[in-house]
């Protein structure tokens, strides 16, 4: 939305026209297909507080904002460098990557927050962290908070129950104001009361010995942290690692029904695409061939003369090269 929101405030602030609020939220919803309220602008001004100026224009003619005061509405000035005067696609790029980078830093304080809550607690040096932890649930972390904008003069603003009764106060009759006074005081106190959690033991580790959980728990946060310091290129090897057993059983169920120790490397790359469910590319799987040819060169090895061909040992169980490969993962 950050993206649409500049877009459009763009056109605005380069042909020398006021940006209100009316006009850059009708232009961002055609944009997105998507909501964009005061809500969204308050929390985009949160993330990137530098890229916008806010404040309450008096109405002039016919130029207001549907709201509780017509007389004024909201304008958004992009804050650009002194040398500028205009927002040119290169400053949109900027401020775009800009705002990205603040989104991220705000999952990544969560990301350290969810590890630092972890029992046993992992001891890592957050700078370090590569990757988000397996059980982060990205999609759960709390919503953006939200700035506070610039208000029309003289508009109330009812942010508790108890603000709600003042203001109701007198209007109704006595039965009614006791009511309202004893449902504000009722949800106030409920407001204050926060019951403690209690702990609850997992019924999978019912009758496990607490030592032997402490121990294990010991050793999971001691792979956790090499899982999220470890390296892309080291990550990437890994992870072709993982999926060699699963290549060389196709491999060797394709040889055997061919009955043949030698094949060409183009036939055997379509057949393990055919064969596997991920979407691998041709170049992905020879480079998955070459590094299963490294690792077990007794049981396969590539052979090139006018063409590349594959060729295995069939002497060699493979539940043996499988026990290999496993091992060093």
């Amino acid at each position: 939305m950050f993206v649409s929101m500049d877009r459009a405030v763009s056109m605005l602030f380069n042909r020398k026209e006021m940006c209100t609020f009316f006009k850059i939220q009708k232009a961002v919803q055609q944009m997105t297909r998507r909501n964009f309220d005061l809500q969204r602008l308050a929390q985009i001004a949160k993330v990137y507080p530098e890229a916008y100026s806010f404040n309450q224009e008096k109405s002039t003619g016919f130029m207001y904002e549907s709201g509780e005061n017509r007389s004024y509405f909201l304008v958004l000035s992009p804050v650009i460098p002194e040398n500028e005067n205009k927002l040119t696609s290169t400053l949109l790029i900027e401020r775009k990557n800009q705002f990205q980078a603040r989104l991220l830093d705000i999952v990544k304080h969560h990301h350290e927050a969810f590890i630092r809550s972890l029992n046993p607690l992992v001891t890592i040096d957050m700078e370090q962290i590569v990757r988000w932890h397996p059980d982060f649930k990205v999609d759960d972390i709390p919503d953006v908070e939200q700035a506070e904008l610039p208000q029309p003069p003289n508009i109330p603003k009812h942010t508790t129950a108890k603000d709600v009764l003042e203001k109701a106060r007198g209007l109704f009759g006595k039965k009614i104001d006791a009511a309202l006074e004893n449902a504000a005081k009722k949800f106030s106190e409920a407001s204050e009361v926060t019951p403690t959690p209690k702990p609850v033991m997992d019924p999978k580790f019912k009758g496990i010995p607490p030592a032997l959980l402490d121990k294990v728990r010991a050793k999971h946060a001691i792979k956790m942290q090499a899982l999220l310091t470890m390296p892309p290129e080291e990550c990437r090897q890994r992870s072709m690692l993982a999926k060699l057993p699963k290549i060389a059983t196709i491999i060797k169920q394709y040889f055997t029904s061919e009955r043949k120790s030698t094949l060409e490397l183009e036939k055997v790359l379509e057949k393990i695409k055919f064969s596997l469910w991920n979407n691998l590319s041709l170049v992905q799987i020879d480079e998955h061939i070459k590094k299963l040819a490294e690792l077990a060169p007794d049981w396969i090895s590539l052979v090139v003369s006018k063409k590349a061909y594959v060729k295995i040992n069939r002497d060699i169980d493979l539940n043996v090269v499988i026990a290999e490969l496993e091992a060093k993962l």
